[in-house]
């Protein structure tokens, strides 16, 4: 049985971005992305965070859509079809991030296996102290043409072979898939 749970490149960039780059003074992202910014001046901005992760994947290629651009990124933004070999596996499942719980239930259900599930992620305690709930709509306008071009031809491949929806986040109606 191989299972796959996708997110949407816009959220899994935003959720590394709250978690990696706002968390204890961004120590992650000061050992995992090289950047001009002076931490000491404070958190790596959220457009400063997307382009350096560009500048990363475009180190090796001039191209961001290649399939092997994103190939050395963390796997924390890494393209998931980098991850996952969502063409070279047969998955029992494709779920979505957001359907988790009803994903993962219905899984369960088919394979006659009666399991509680319970959600627990550190994140959230961390996320509701410390970070100010801001739509997403909010962060993604923030970003330049340019770079929101260089997020969704790096992800390309993730929108096209996972189903995901490739329009900016700039509304507060968007949807992952």
């Amino acid at each position: 049985m191989h299972c796959l749970i996708s997110r949407n490149p816009y959220d899994r960039l935003l959720s590394a971005y709250q978690d990696k780059a706002l968390r204890d003074g961004g120590r992650y992202t000061q050992g995992h992305l090289r950047t001009q910014h002076n931490y000491k001046e404070g958190p790596l901005p959220f457009p400063a965070f997307i382009r350096a992760i560009l500048d990363e994947a475009r180190n090796d290629q001039k191209n961001l859509s290649s399939l092997t651009a994103g190939a050395k990124l963390d796997l924390h933004w890494a393209p998931q079809v980098l991850l996952c070999d969502p063409c070279g596996t047969n998955y029992t499942m494709v779920g979505l991030h957001q359907h988790m719980d009803d994903d993962l239930t219905a899984l369960l259900t088919q394979f006659h296996m009666d399991v509680a599930l319970s959600k627990q992620n550190s994140n959230d305690e961390f996320l509701s102290k410390n970070i100010t709930p801001i739509p997403r709509s909010r962060w993604y306008k923030q970003l330049d043409v340019e770079l929101m071009r260089g997020v969704q031809e790096l992800y390309q491949q993730d929108f096209k072979i996972l189903g995901l929806n490739s329009e900016p986040p700039l509304d507060d109606n968007w949807s992952e898939s």
